[in-house]
């Protein structure tokens, strides 16, 4: 491969993988604290314990922190006072414990890594169905998750020259309820998953490229911020193996891709699959939440987006090196906007990312619900766990709902829609709700998002219990407010407009 693996897997293809942009907040804080205010020196404080490489265990990225982030933190701060020519104080000894041994750290890894890929293998063998259908040249929609499961089946009941194929993300879960409602899609079309002959090609292709990675790291002439991040690349096995999983599949299809996805680490990985099957690319853009100063494209051959505002919103966070990111219609039907009654009942969803948050939320909705005599929903993430909430629902004395329905018919029973940043509000615009976002943290606050720009989402965004009560209990200008929303982030043009786009590219 050229230009060589490194840069492959820590340049644009790559893109922010696991949005660990050290790089970019290096530079960031450098730039403002030495030249801007020509500070002669730079204390960076940080709570520690001295680990040289970020666990797979703990994740972190916009929707999420797992783990511990002492250790997410001690890494950026090393790497930080080396770049910045800083004195790095911690705020705490160092815990001495056998995590500071570096080959105890790799034994561990190596074996959280070896558990994560057979627990992966075993649940996709055990949902995958038999890959049916045409064997027509048609662009394959690679699905790894729920979400962009109900955006390839809106495009695959339009048209006929799309084919669906399901690379099931480890990290998303319900792999089989993926592949269960992909069994109720109707039979045309092409529907391919991994089989056993992929999954053991694909995993002997990351052993591969994992030694590759290796060599390629000791004799490459990478900036060592590139070096750094394949390191941690080598380390998190997984997304070699999910690499290795797309390519296998696609080959044997020998189909154009399409993904839902141009920002963020797994957008990163598919360009990469794809370059490395020589396929061709299109990404399309449906919700983008990001709280990164800046974001790296990959390399795909087209972009979408399903509004204006998300083709200019892209477009201002960084680094768009692959052009134009053209605007052709939703990949979701657009459903007039229902009325909201005063005593609609609510659903709540909720996010993975603060629980905390979640809670607190949670207890200020419930006495609305009970004082205006509506039921309560509350709808959990795919990744949340509702024995969290248990407590707060059982004290609550009103009927409190846990909605898992499938989203779609969820979005259909409630007119009004309670939660924080999250993808599901275009979902809920284009079913016809209302919604209400509530932003009680400072990171709730500091999110991006095309349908938060602050003109259009005015009237909309509640800070605190105050606000969110004052907003439910005025329907009126809460439906005026998510009609001006609704009006300036959904496109006029519809779903077919983007199936037939998808469907030319690919013939």
């Amino acid at each position: 491969m050229s230009p060589g693996l490194v840069k492959d897997l820590c340049g644009a293809h790559l893109n922010d993988y696991l949005n660990y942009a050290l790089v970019v907040r290096e530079a960031a804080l450098n730039a403002v604290l030495k030249w801007r205010h020509a500070a002669k020196e730079i204390v960076i404080l940080a709570y520690a314990t001295g680990c040289e490489s970020m666990p797979l265990f703990g994740v972190h990225n916009s929707e999420r922190s797992i783990g511990s982030p002492s250790l997410l933190n001690s890494r950026y701060a090393q790497w930080l006072a080396t770049k910045c020519n800083a004195r790095l104080e911690l705020t705490s000894a160092p815990i001495r414990d056998l995590w500071h041994r570096r080959h105890f750290r790799s034994v561990l890894l190596l074996l959280a890594s070896a558990w994560l890929l057979l627990r992966y293998a075993v649940r996709l063998l055990n949902a995958a169905p038999a890959a049916r259908g045409a064997e027509s040249h048609t662009p394959l929609l690679i699905v790894r998750a729920l979400h962009q499961f109900r955006f390839a089946r809106g495009l695959l009941r339009e048209s006929g020259h799309l084919s669906l194929c399901l690379v099931p993300q480890y990290s998303q879960g319900n792999v089989k309820t993926l592949v269960d409602r992909a069994r109720t899609l109707p039979r045309k079309g092409f529907i391919m998953v991994p089989g056993l002959s992929d999954w053991f090609g694909a995993l002997f292709a990351a052993i591969a490229m994992r030694w590759r990675l290796g060599r390629e790291l000791s004799r490459t002439r990478t900036p060592p911020d590139l070096v750094g991040l394949a390191i941690e690349m080598r380390h998190a096995h997984i997304g070699l193996f999910h690499v290795a999983l797309i390519d296998r599949v696609a080959k044997r299809g020998g189909r154009d891709l399409v993904n839902f996805e141009m920002i963020g680490a797994m957008a990163g990985l598919e360009a990469l699959a794809a370059r490395r099957a020589g396929l061709r690319l299109s990404s399309v853009q449906t919700a983008l939440i990001s709280d990164a100063p800046l974001a790296i494209f990959p390399f795909s051959d087209e972009f979408y987006s399903d509004s204006p505002e998300m083709a200019c919103l892209c477009e201002r966070l960084g680094h768009v090196r692959m052009g134009e990111v053209k605007f052709v219609g939703s990949p979701y039907p657009v459903q007039p906007i229902r009325p909201l009654p005063p005593d609609c009942d609510l659903l709540f969803c909720t996010q993975p990312d603060d629980r905390s948050a979640n809670l607190r939320i949670l207890k200020a909705l419930i006495p609305l619900a009970k004082n205006g005599g509506r039921r309560l929903a509350v709808r959990p993430h795919p990744r949340d766990d509702m024995t969290f909430y248990r407590a707060a629902l059982e004290a609550a004395g009103i009927t409190v709902i846990v909605d898992r329905d499938e989203l779609s018919n969820s979005l259909e029973k409630y007119p009004l829609i309670v939660l924080k940043t999250s993808s599901l509000a275009k979902d809920a615009l284009g079913a016809g709700a209302h919604i209400v976002f509530c932003h009680f943290t400072d990171r709730d606050r500091s999110l991006s998002a095309d349908y938060l720009d602050s003109a259009r989402a005015t009237g909309l965004v509640a800070n605190d219990e105050a606000q969110l009560a004052e907003l439910i209990a005025n329907p009126n200008s809460l439906s005026s407010r998510t009609g001006v929303l609704r009006s300036s982030v959904l496109p006029e043009l519809s779903i077919r407009d983007l199936a037939d786009v998808l469907g030319k590219d690919g013939r």
